[in-house]
């Protein structure tokens, strides 16, 4: 109703109504400034999503853990002794290598053990499992042993855990084309499946 009134009031005392577009301009100009903003909410939303994809992909400066392997448990699973007493139980996120009745379970974890036995390592951890296991990504001389294994056919791409991991995606692609590791049996179970009795 007011809006009426003051397009009457305008159009009678300067012949046209412009007011729409004024107030237009300044919205537009208000909403792109602040889109443009360094403080904007899409820019610290898009800020946050490439730091968490640095931690679980890219070659970090700095590690949460650093230290020398000192036993390989499976094909997913380490143990990472870091001086002074303090040992510390990894488990390569966003993988899932087969389970100890399972096809390839002794392939997959002499592949790792060949890999980092022995070797010091630096760890960017991801997360807290439900077994309280520390979840992280696992570097040798720049590499991450996690991308490594998928990618030499020795594990699985983890979706459930890594859904948007595009490079584990296309290593486990690339492994499964080639028949590499695991992928040479003739119908290969993930574990996920063989723990629910799918075999």
């Amino acid at each position: 109703m007011l809006a009426a009134v003051f397009s009457i009031y305008q159009y009678a005392t300067t012949g046209k109504i412009s007011w729409i577009t004024t107030v237009y301009e300044s919205v537009e100009s208000r909403v792109s400034g602040y889109a443009s903003r360094p403080d904007a909410g899409w820019r610290k939303a898009a800020d946050a999503i490439e730091d968490l994809g640095a931690t679980r992909e890219a070659v970090p400066t700095r590690f949460d853990i650093t230290g020398k392997v000192v036993r390989v448990v499976d094909g997913d699973t380490l143990h990472v002794f870091e001086g002074e007493g303090v040992q510390t139980r990894i488990h390569l996120y966003g993988i899932d290598a087969p389970e100890t009745d399972q096809p390839y379970y002794n392939g997959a974890r002499d592949a790792l053990a060949l890999m980092v036995a022995g070797e010091s390592v630096g760890v960017t951890v991801v997360d807290t499992d439900w077994t309280e296991r520390t979840v992280g990504t696992v570097y040798l001389d720049g590499k991450s042993i996690n991308l490594e294994m998928v990618r030499a056919g020795h594990a699985w791409w983890y979706r459930k855990q890594a859904q948007y991991d595009r490079p584990l995606q296309e290593a486990e692609r690339q492994a499964s084309l080639q028949k590499l590791g695991l992928w040479g049996n003739a119908d290969p179970v993930p574990p996920w499946d063989w723990k629910r009795g799918k075999r």
